[in-house]
């Protein structure tokens, strides 16, 4: 049994990026909605995180307008200092990462009472 419809895609290129997250979303959600499964981004990112705006100015633009269930970035490597998908205090994409925080189109474990 199949329970959510997901796919992977990571940034090399911002326009190729771009382009296969809006191919991909497009056929997961038309999947999804003809068999009534959620749908994911099941792994993705651009490491390193070079594009200080790229939370709200790549990533959300390309998600907003699907029901995406849950998005995953990849993993910060602490053996590669070079290889992270997430940023950490100080790092130039940090305070975009608040902004898509705090976008009301975006939900996080903090958002919901349910360990609390």
């Amino acid at each position: 049994m199949i329970d959510l419809i997901g796919f992977d895609t990571y940034q090399f290129d911002r326009g190729q990026y771009l382009s296969a997250m809006a191919k991909g979303l497009a056929i997961i959600d038309s999947i999804g909605k003809a068999r009534d499964k959620v749908i994911a981004i099941t792994e993705t990112g651009c490491e390193g995180i070079p594009d200080s705006k790229w939370w709200t100015g790549t990533l959300l633009p390309a998600v907003k307008d699907y029901p995406i269930a849950y998005l995953l970035v990849w993993r910060n490597a602490r053996e590669r200092i070079t290889h992270f998908y997430a940023p950490y205090p100080g790092q130039a994409s940090a305070a975009d990462f608040v902004d898509f925080y705090k976008n009301p189109r975006t939900l996080f474990a903090s958002d919901v009472d349910l360990y609390k």
